[in-house]
Formats: structure tokens, C-alpha cells, sequence
């Protein structure tokens, strides 16, 4: 599966090439079996690195909105590609159910779902989008803690 690209302005270069170095990662995980301490692994060391890009786009000055979107993007698309790469489908199962139950979808947040939760906690404007680049590069300690990372 490749992964889409998302375009913000001088950052389309940086983005498609982080998307084809993505896409060799993936190819190359797949191709063997992996336990989940090894996926969640991969999907960890590819979530960091959305706080080294929001740097750049700061740097590049795109506004709040366009960064929130963009980490999202990311981060959603590599916990997809990441479940792909899990051996047992019940498991993955598993977590889709408890992301309808937590999100209402079956594949985490929409970017969306998160706006509105971060509004009706009180967040408005960029605070809301600042919300969402903070979060998409946390993941759950608890899951690595189970996993033993």
C-alpha cells in the first residue's frame, strides 16, 4: 500500500521522500513476521519523527491548521500501516473494537473527532491545532510498557 502524500508548500519534497523511505520500511517489515513488540517498535521510532517535521514547518512558517493536519496524516496512516504488519488479526480485531468504542471509527480519530473533543474541552484556535501536533507524537505507555519497550 502506498502511502498518500500530504503537500505544504516548500515541504512537498521533504514529505514525498519521508513517504518513499516509508513505503521501502514497509515493504521490507512485511515481508518477514513480526511480533507486536517489533511493530510497535517500528511504529514508535516513525511517530517521533513528527516532532522534528512540525520543527521544520514552524521554521518554514505554516500556519497551525496545516501542521495539525499534516501530523495527524502521518500518524494515522503509519498506526494503519502498522496494524498490516501485525501477525494475528484477532489482535488487530481487537484494537479496532476498542477504537470504535474510544473513537467511533474502527481506525482511530478523524481529524475531526479531535477538533470537536478539543473544543468541547475548551481549546479554541490554534491552541486546538498545537493540541493535536502535541498529541500525534505521545503514544500510550501503557501499551509499550506491555510490550516491554
Amino acid at each position: 500500500m502506498r502511502l498518500p502524500i500530504v503537500f505544504l508548500r516548500s515541504d512537498c519534497l521533504y514529505l514525498s521522500a519521508l513517504s518513499k523511505e516509508l513505503n521501502l520500511l514497509i515493504v521490507n517489515e512485511k515481508s518477514k513476521a513480526k511480533s507486536n513488540a517489533e511493530v510497535r517498535r517500528w511504529y514508535l521510532e516513525q511517530v517521533t519523527r513528527i516532532s522534528e517535521l512540525n520543527r521544520q514547518w514552524i521554521a518554514q512558517e505554516l500556519p497551525a491548521r496545516e501542521r495539525a493536519k499534516a501530523a495527524w496524516h502521518i500518524r494515522h496512516e503509519t498506526r494503519l500501516e502498522a496494524r498490516a504488519m501485525m501477525a494475528s488479526l484477532e489482535e488487530v480485531e481487537l484494537l479496532r473494537q476498542r477504537d470504535i468504542a474510544e473513537y467511533g471509527n474502527p481506525d482511530g480519530p478523524t481529524f475531526e473527532f479531535l477538533v470537536e473533543k478539543l473544543k468541547d474541552a475548551g481549546l479554541e484556535e490554534d491552541a486546538i491545532y498545537e493540541a493535536i501536533i502535541d498529541g500525534s507524537y505521545r503514544t500510550n505507555a501503557g501499551v509499550n510498557r506491555r510490550l516491554g519497550i
